[in-house]
């Protein structure tokens, strides 16, 4: 792996301030060039390619074939650069699945996403580790495929990057191990599948019997972890999980090992446990990685070739762990906050046209959370008004973002601010047009008690 002085967090950068409007907008604008992916690149492209044959690859989705199993993939380039892998989970809604597939607007290499062709040979089957079955290893399959596109785009083992979580995590710790040399972040995985509940609904769909005999070793990834050809493990695991903690109890066991709170180094397996909790919002399990987290785990990849300050090292993962922490427990907090019903009756109610008022992160939480305005649209937002001019015309959950300028009347709208940045100015100008607070106007915040 080439040697280079990491940048941790090489967006944001040299945004200088002159005038405040100026500088929050150019911060915003960096900051959303940095997130927002191209949607267009998941459109099924159609691109049928044989494993075996010459073909060129192409930024977007494409199908690869190898030996009988297609491969369905998401494919995005930079030169120069490392091979980031990410393989998936549980089934969700969407067929066939990207997880992680936009993180290529801000990972500094190409992404290879590969969704689990578990899911393509067992219609009903909604966890398939990537597995194959009593006659073929799917991930030693899956590990030729990479290592094919890797040599493609003249990448080395030891710069691919495998990153999964959950059952992606148990296929990407068996998948490291059959590419010598490459690195691999695995968050909450199962570790032995056959302690794991959907073992026996597994077995019933598709009569792989999940157990330690298998000849490939698939339903115990420790037995790669003890038996590794060169490949580096980091494994992220939340305390606050008993079952992700269970696993790692096997791990020490069966390796002779002790962990600790914080970054744990034995070797070419890092242990990093944290503790993130949101219960009964959402399951410990699934308190997984975030945009931001995976800077910090980019850091400690790029350590793990340096173990000469490993204190430092832990220090770094507390701290990001405690941030981690401190973050999930406010969104505990906003989570636990109850719908105001009556304010939520008057937009049912009202005889006005429903719209809001802000476009930013904000009113995207709000949407999300409790308005729904892609999906059911529960209160009825018709409209959405911003006073940024370059979001005139722009799509925001399916309806056009106006500027206020373009509003004639404002007496047949019943407003949300959805601004906490914003809230006290946007009021001043609702109240500037004659609009009454409480009446004619509330602000997101009464929508919760």
């Amino acid at each position: 792996m080439e040697t280079k002085n990491m940048d941790f967090f090489r967006h944001m950068k040299e945004i200088a301030y002159c005038d405040y409007a100026q500088f929050l907008e150019e911060v915003d604008t960096c900051r959303r060039n940095m997130l927002t992916a191209d949607t267009e690149l998941l459109r099924d492209s159609g691109r049928m390619l044989r494993f075996d044959d010459a073909f060129d690859l192409a930024d977007g989705r494409m199908v690869i074939e190898y030996k009988e199993v297609k491969f369905e993939c998401f494919f995005h380039y930079k030169p120069n650069a490392p091979l980031y892998v990410f393989l998936n989970g549980a089934l969700t809604k969407q067929r066939p699945q990207f997880s992680r597939w936009s993180y290529y607007t801000f990972a500094n290499g190409s992404v290879l996403n590969i969704a689990d062709p578990m899911y393509g040979l067992y219609d009903e089957l909604i966890l398939g580790w990537y597995y194959g079955n009593e006659d073929f290893n799917l991930r030693m399959y899956t590990a030729e495929v990479i290592k094919g596109i890797a040599g493609k785009i003249g990448v080395a083992n030891d710069n691919i990057i495998l990153y999964g979580s959950s059952g992606g995590g148990a296929a990407v710790i068996e998948c490291a191990s059959h590419i010598k040399g490459c690195r691999a972040v695995a968050i909450n995985p199962q570790v032995v599948l056959s302690e794991y509940f959907y073992a026996e609904k597994f077995r019933e769909i598709t009569h792989n019997m999940v157990s330690r005999e298998d000849k490939w070793h698939r339903d115990n990834a420790i037995y790669y972890l003890k038996h590794n050809c060169g490949s580096k493990h980091l494994l992220l695991v939340n305390i606050r999980c008993e079952s992700d903690m269970q696993q790692v109890d096997n791990i020490c066991k069966a390796m002779g090992i002790k962990v600790k709170y914080g970054l744990n180094v034995h070797k070419d397996l890092l242990i990093w446990l944290y503790d993130c909790y949101c219960e009964p919002y959402e399951n410990a399990h699934n308190i997984q990685d975030s945009v931001y987290m995976f800077f910090a785990i980019e850091k400690v990849l790029e350590s793990m070739e340096d173990q000469s300050a490993p204190e430092e090292l832990d220090a770094f993962c507390r701290y990001i762990g405690e941030w981690w922490q401190a973050w999930w427990k406010k969104e505990s907090y906003w989570r636990s906050r109850q719908p105001n019903l009556h304010y939520l009756a008057l937009c049912n109610k009202s005889s006005k046209k429903t719209a809001l008022f802000g476009t930013g992160d904000d009113a995207r939480k709000l949407c999300r959370d409790l308005l729904d305005i892609p999906g059911e649209n529960y209160y009825g937002v018709q409209e959405i008004f911003d006073n940024n001019k370059e979001k005139s015309g722009d799509d925001f959950n399916g309806i056009t973002i106006r500027h206020p300028e373009e509003v004639n009347s404002w007496s047949c709208y019943f407003i949300i601010i959805a601004t906490l940045r914003y809230m006290i100015d946007v009021r001043k100008q609702l109240e500037g047009y004659g609009l009454v607070y409480g009446e004619d106007f509330i602000t997101l915040k009464d929508l919760y008690k």
